[in-house]
């Protein structure tokens, strides 16, 4: 009988003690000539299929578990590791089932196996067992696989079991040299679970090793000591630190491994330097100890960011100051460094320190302490006067005079213009990557510029941006792209249908992957095709309507290129964070003139919306000199601050558009006509909604969600259904009115999702008037401000980003999102909120207060640790110049008046930073709530003594 038969039948037959005998007859090459039966074998036998029961799910085989041993055996022996690794049953690798096959069938790639493929299922192969298989030869194992085995050792004592009562029993330690003389140090050098181990406590099992002297204890702490330096776990690396706490190390000890600990002060990881630390300072008072050789290291604990390092650091200072008078000024100059810190412990400790040891006389020490000066706090600043130099601290700050405000309009923020076909096929190739907000925009207004300039040469070069449009589009959602992004593709797509039905005989490409995506396509419930127009787009998602104005600019641009119409969009921005030269406005503008066409409306609003307005001169001469009637009318009154509209109009939206860019807070009276000014609620129009403070239980437990909501939707009317927004006054105007930016604005829904790619893009239509988009955005993102998801992080940032580089003046909406930003839990929203506001103290466009107002009532609800803003304020917005601290003030000061009459976390804090505010800017509390909110706070032990200190202030004691 042929071996594949005799194979085959064993199989069938299910005959597992036939196996093994079969293939140990064969020779090497016989069993390779199986392989090809083996696949078929696994294929029909082994090969995973799903079961579904009711509401279960589970994967089977074919196989029987006779039949299943077979065919393991036979691919242990005969096939690859590749082939093996798919249909292995992972009890199959044990001592039981390989024993005997080994001597006869040991495959070449099997240590690769269980070193690398089996690296989660090692259960099969314990220490014992991969020593064996090391001494016969099978495998060599690496250090790192013999450090996770070394942890399979069997000894007590067990978790739970009372360790003094315990006989220790090390003849598995000892059943081998190598185990304690090599294997077991390898825990010290690779990351394992030790700290996780259930079964055996080993911090116990390493102290008795060393004290019963099976392992040398000086290496034994010499090697803990060195794990805080690994690229460990922080749980680990606490767990070796609880280990050399456990080992009670004596001063001699520590003494001859000095290097060993000054190392630990490089470690990330704050415990580990702290235990060092404590232990540092019992070792200062010895004689032994190598004072210079700490000073070495010193620098690097006063720079750490964790206060019990930086505070026990000046204390072992402080004792080597005291025993040895020779380094006295060196330690001084040392303890300079900590003076970086805003921390007024750190600070005071730093400074009598240096007070009680520094040298007058010591000009460097006095140089040192001067580089500090514009950071010391009012204490401090005192206890060091003599040290400092006779500047006055105002002086020494950095002064706002000379900021010139940016100009919109700048050549470092120019867009590049469209000038070739091929710079169009580079945007085309980028636009789908998200690279830039602004490439929604500039790829629209290439596609109107080149439609009607293609052939086939042409064609080729777009089908690269083609093949990313219909991947985006097939794709059914995908974390990196926005919604915007999605509805660009589709954009895209119709106007190669456009390019179609114009050139037919040049676009075989374009047919070509749309057949073959259509086809794709159909396979789908026709519910949830993709490949439609784009006046049926939308996405999986229940709430896209604020993609409602790209779309129906997208519709109006495919229609004015299939009427063949190339004059340019008056839309597209010409400078980053979408803004429009005015001049190059007034060209466009005069273009259509000229040919005597209309602009698409939504485009020409959004223009208007975009226009940049300050340094407006020339662009207005230009206007006068090139454009009449109505057109001119608006650009006289766009580009002059005390230009006042007309009262005879025809374009009624685009008055009201250019209104709302020029001047949001400004309502016309000769526009008072108008439907959209005398029928809809201003704050509709300039975003100033309300707002107020939210606390709702979920849905699932006790748990209450904290955040801030604006009031978009209009109170209950009869007949009027919850949710309907600014739709439901739109139904009170005409039936056949002109096509109005703003009402696309709203949807029908209490919100919108953004992805975080959507955020710029659709603040990007109102730069001039911000403030409605940003209380859409902030309805959303409000209450995200506690414990927001990794999905809403991006977005936020995306927001304070545009916030950062918004031009227009910071109203209700803007001072909402920095105040709350604030607040947020990471430190990149935290930044760009504090860097909001310093810009805008510089540009004098940000109003302090309401930002302090705004926090104070946060904290009422406890929105985030008061922690997250106090820590921002010392780190990043004090003493930036003497206006920004006059301006922190009165920030600080309305946050006061807003806060609970019960003193909340941190409290203390805010009030040190206020008080140093107050002896820094030589002013005094005027404000009698402030002080009645002060003596409610007063009962607090804890604040008594700041309270006290502003007391003396106001009394200029």
């Amino acid at each position: 009988m042929d071996i594949k038969d005799e194979l085959i039948q064993i199989v069938e037959a299910s005959k597992k003690e036939a196996i093994v005998p079969f293939l140990q007859k064969l020779s090497i090459k016989e069993r390779k000539s199986l392989r090809s039966t083996l696949k078929k074998l696994n294929k029909e036998y082994m090969e995973l299929f799903w079961v579904k029961k009711g509401n279960s799910t589970w994967a089977e085989r074919n196989a029987n578990e006779p039949q299943e041993y077979i065919l393991n055996v036979c691919n242990f022996v005969c096939t690859d590791l590749k082939t093996f690794a798919k249909y292995n049953s992972n009890n199959f690798i044990s001592k039981e089932n390989l024993i005997p096959i080994l001597a006869w069938g040991c495959p070449e790639w099997f240590g690769d196996f269980i070193f690398e493929r089996n690296r989660f299922f090692r259960n099969g192969v314990d220490y014992d067992w991969m020593c064996e298989l090391e001494e016969q030869g099978y495998v060599q194992p690496n250090c790192e696989f013999i450090a996770q085995q070394v942890l399979n050792i069997s000894c007590p004592p067990f978790y739970g079991g009372i360790v003094n009562s315990i006989k220790f029993d090390f003849k598995e330690f000892t059943k081998r040299e190598i185990t304690l003389k090599e294997h077991i140090w390898y825990l010290f050098e690779y990351e394992t679970p030790i700290h996780w181990s259930w079964q055996k406590d080993w911090i116990a099992i390493f102290v008795e090793l060393a004290k019963h002297h099976y392992i040398d204890r000086t290496r034994l702490i010499k090697v803990t000591l060195g794990t805080a330096n690994h690229n460990f776990k922080q749980n680990l690396i606490n767990w070796f630190v609880k280990l050399f706490e456990a080992l009670e190390v004596s001063n001699d000890e520590l003494l001859n491994l000095q290097e060993d600990l000054f190392n630990v002060f490089h470690s990330p990881h704050s415990k580990a330097v702290n235990i060092v630390l404590k232990a540092v300072k019992n070792l200062a008072k010895e004689d032994a100890f190598d004072a210079n050789a700490f000073l070495e290291h010193i620098p690097n604990l006063l720079a750490s960011e964790t206060k019990s390092v930086v505070n026990s650091s000046l204390m072992i200072l402080d004792k080597l100051a005291k025993k040895y008078k020779t380094l006295a000024p060196q330690i001084c100059q040392i303890a300079c460094q900590a003076l970086m810190h805003t921390d007024d412990k750190i600070q005071m400790r730093a400074a009598k320190l240096i007070k009680k040891y520094g040298d007058l006389q010591d000009e460097t020490l006095c140089q040192e302490i001067g580089i500090y000066q514009d950071n010391l706090l009012y204490d401090t600043q005192n206890l060091l006067s003599h040290f400092l130099k006779r500047v006055a601290l105002e002086e020494s700050i950095n002064e706002i005079e000379n900021y010139q405000k940016e100009a919109i309009i700048r050549e470092d923020n120019y867009i590049p213009a469209l000038e070739t076909f091929d710079d169009f096929v580079f945007l085309a190739s980028q636009a789908f990557n998200q690279n830039e907000a602004n490439h929604f925009d500039l790829l629209l207004g290439g596609m109107v510029r080149f439609a009607p300039d293609v052939n086939k040469v042409k064609i080729e070069k777009l089908m690269p941006a083609f093949q990313r449009a219909y991947k985006i589009r097939m794709t059914r959602w995908s974390p990196t792209t926005g919604y915007l992004t999605d509805l660009l593709a589709n954009i895209f797509i119709d106007f190669g249908q456009l390019l179609v039905a114009h050139f037919p005989e040049s676009c075989d490409a374009i047919v070509k992957i749309h057949m073959l995506n259509q086809k794709e396509d159909n396979k789908f419930n026709r519910n949830v095709r993709r490949l439609r127009s784009l006046k049926h787009w939308s996405t999986n998602a229940s709430m896209t309507t604020f993609c409602k104005t790209h779309k129906e600019l997208g519709i109006q641009v495919l229609e004015k290129i299939k009427n063949q119409g190339n004059l340019p969009l008056l839309s597209t921005p010409t400078h980053h964070s979408f803004w429009i030269d005015p001049i190059v406005f007034v060209e466009r503008l005069h273009a259509y003139q000229v040919y005597e066409t209309k602009p698409l409306d939504i485009d020409f609003q959004i223009a208007l919306s975009r226009l940049a307005l300050d340094h407006t001169q020339n662009a207005l001469e230009l206007a006068k000199e090139k454009l009449t009637g109505e057109y001119l009318q608006l650009m006289e009154f766009m580009l002059q601050p005390e230009a006042l509209p007309p009262k005879q109009i025809n374009a009624a939206a685009l008055w009201m558009s250019a209104t709302l860019s020029k001047n949001p807070k400004k309502i016309y009276s000769e526009l008072d006509h108008l439907e959209y000014q005398n029928k809809m609620p201003r704050h509709f129009l300039d975003g100033q909604f309300n707002w107020y403070l939210k606390l709702e239980k979920s849905f699932l437990g006790d748990r209450v969600y904290k955040s801030l909501a604006i009031e978009i939707n209009p109170p209950k009317k009869k007949n009027v259904a919850k949710g309907l927004g600014l739709s439901y006054f739109f139904h009170l105007f005409k039936k056949d009115r002109p096509y109005f930016l703003y009402e696309n604005l709203w949807g029908y829904g209490d919100g919108a999702y953004f992805h975080h790619n959507d955020v710029k893009r659709f603040l990007g239509l109102l730069p001039n008037n911000p403030e409605p988009l940003l209380a859409i955005q902030l309805e959303m993102l409000a209450g995200s401000g506690y414990k927001p998801s990794t999905g809403e992080h991006a977005r936020v940032e995306q927001l304070m980003e545009a916030l950062l580089e918004q031009k227009a003046e910071y109203k209700k909406m803007a001072h909402i999102a920095i105040a709350a930003g604030m607040f947020y839990c990471t430190q990149t929203v935290q930044m760009l909120a504090a860097e909001a506001w310093v810009k805008g103290v510089y540009e004098e466009r940000i109003q302090s207060g309401l930002v302090g107002e705004i926090q104070g009532k946060l904290t009422t609800i406890n929105y985030a640790p008061l922690k997250r803003l106090t820590d921002l304020i010392a780190n990043s917005m004090l003493n930036v110049s003497a206006t920004h601290n006059l301006a922190l003030q009165n920030l600080i000061e309305h946050c006061i008046l807003n806060m609970s009459a019960k003193p909340i976390t941190n409290t203390k804090k805010l009030l040190d930073i206020y008080y140093e505010l107050l002896a820094k800017n030589k002013t005094q509390v005027q404000e009698s709530k402030i002080w009645q909110q002060l003596e409610y706070w007063k009962v607090s032990g804890t604040l008594k003594k700041v309270i006290g200190g502003i007391e003396k202030i106001n009394k200029n004691e």
